[in-house]
């Protein structure tokens, strides 16, 4: 009954390719958005990819490598036509074997300005937090 009255199923996309999370690591978090909503994996590498049409909702979940022009601008596209995009990620990595960071490139600070956002370098300290 209650698919019924539910005008529209959304479909969301889990971006792959750029070092992200692998689908493995997060079968838990995929279980779940599957209940509500039907879930397809995302990569736009290689060619003139572009985001489906059906995809309504756009995750990127902590990538570690660089987007590309074409890249961004199939993101931006899908934007523009309405698609949501919420972004899961870091500007810096961590090592945490020497406990040293790094500002992380992924080419993507221009368009998240565009948008009207900013990723900023900064690392928050904890003091109650048990070192790693």
């Amino acid at each position: 009954m209650k698919k019924l009255l539910v005008p529209q199923s959304h479909t969301v996309g889990i971006m792959t390719g750029h070092g992200e999370s692998s689908v493995d690591k997060m079968v838990a978090f995929r279980k779940e958005l599957s209940k509500h909503y039907k879930v397809k994996t995302v990569n736009l590498s290689g060619g003139n990819k572009s985001v489906a049409e059906d995809i309504s909702i756009l995750l990127i979940v902590a990538p570690k490598n660089r987007f590309s022009e074409k890249d961004k601008y199939q993101l931006n596209n899908f934007v523009m036509r309405g698609g949501k995009l919420a972004l899961f990620m870091n500007a810096v990595s961590v090592d945490s074997v020497t406990h040293r960071a790094s500002a992380l490139d992924l080419n993507l600070n221009d368009i998240i300005e565009n948008w009207g956002c900013a990723l900023s370098n900064d690392l928050l300290l904890d003091a109650t937090c048990v070192t790693i």
